[in-house]
Parts: structure tokens; sequence; C-alpha cells
């Protein structure tokens, strides 16, 4: 066995332990889920609640979870076949994910060159506090931030600056994806800029500004 087909196997093995981690993790999540639903349904009909069978209800309701799925849905009062609902919807979550995903990228890599090559500390030390910000800010706390400017935006101005609800490849994907592009733009802008402050410290960087 040659050391590439040893390198797929291992990185087959591995691929398939995650998928296999992932599905257990996903039908536990399921599990509890579903526990916790039926004890509050019997909470709230003062009926008793056994462990057992508690748990055995929830064991079978996870099952017809994850085996019984109904061939359509009602979506917009409009009953819609199931496999066509989750095609649409997965492409347009994929697609609103690489729009993100690529404005983190673009953003985060030139905010991070920017704190790198920064000559003053109070910009670079506020481009990091704004990097900082979007790490630790909850992903619904932005967006609901944003949604309440664009609404009073709206009603001070007269003026629409965003679409509040609905989809569409326009302006509909701006909100959505500043929120879910914050999280990882300010990593990645992180990243870039302890990487670019190691790369600017080296002596042959020194040497060659030095020389101009």
């Amino acid at each position: 066995m040659t050391s590439t087909q040893k390198f797929i196997g291992s990185a087959s093995r591995v691929v398939l332990r995650r998928l296999v981690d992932a599905a257990i993790t996903l039908v536990v999540i399921a599990f509890l889920a579903l526990f916790g639903l039926i004890m509050a349904e019997r909470g709230r009909a003062h009926v008793p609640a056994p462990l057992l069978s508690v748990t055995g209800e929830a064991v079978a309701r996870t099952v017809d979870y994850l085996t019984a799925h109904p061939t359509s849905y009602l979506w917009h009062k409009v009953d819609e076949p199931a496999l066509g609902m989750i095609l649409r919807t997965f492409g347009r979550s994929a697609g609103l994910l690489l729009v993100a995903l690529g404005l983190a990228t673009l953003a985060g890599v030139a905010l991070g060159m920017a704190m790198a090559l920064s000559r003053r500390k109070i910009s670079a030390l506020a481009m990091l506090g704004l990097s900082i910000l979007g790490v630790s800010t909850p992903s619904f706390l932005l967006a609901m931030a944003l949604w309440i400017i664009n609404i009073q935006v709206h009603r001070r101005f007269a003026i629409t600056v965003l679409p509040p609800t609905g989809f569409g490849w326009d302006q509909h994907l701006v909100m959505p994806a500043l929120v879910l592009a914050a999280r990882p733009l300010a990593q990645i802008a992180q990243v870039t800029y302890v990487a670019m402050s190691e790369v600017l410290t080296q002596d042959c960087i020194r040497t060659a500004d030095a020389k101009g």
C-alpha cells in the first residue's frame, strides 16, 4: 500500500467517524428536545410524569421523527412537496453562507493587514477592539440591532434602506450576510493581524524596510 492510499484511507476513516459523531449528536439533541416537550406537556396538564414512561415516549417520538416524514409541507399557506422545499431552502442557505464567507474573507484580510501596517497605535487598537467586539457579539443581538436601525431610519427619513423581511438575491441579502459575516470577519482579521505582525518583525523585512 502506497503512502497516498494510506493517506486516503486515514482521511476516509476520520471523515466517517466525524459523520457518525455528528449523527449521534443530532439524535441525542432530538431526543432531549422531545423529552423536555413531553415533560412540559404533562406539567401543563397536571399529569404524573414518571421518568421511565417519559423516556419511553420520548424514544418512540424520536424514532417517529426520524422515520415518518410527510411528503409535503404547508409553506406560506401553500402545500408544497417536501423534497422541492428542502432543496430550495438549502440552496438559499448555502448561497447566503457563501456570500457571508466571501465578505468575511475579503474584509477580514484587509482589516487585519490594515491593523498590522498601521503606524498609529491608536488606530490599530481601535480596529483590534472592533474585531474583539465582533467576535463577542451574539449574532441574534447584531441582527436585532441592524433591524431596529433600519426601521428607525425608515421612520425618520421616510426612506427604505434595506428590506426588513423576505428573501431575494438582491438587497435582501445585505443584512443577513452582514450578521453571518461579523464573527468570521473578526476572527480572520485577528489571525491576519497576528500573522502579518510576525512577518513584519522578521529580520529580512526590517532590513528591507531600512533600505527603503
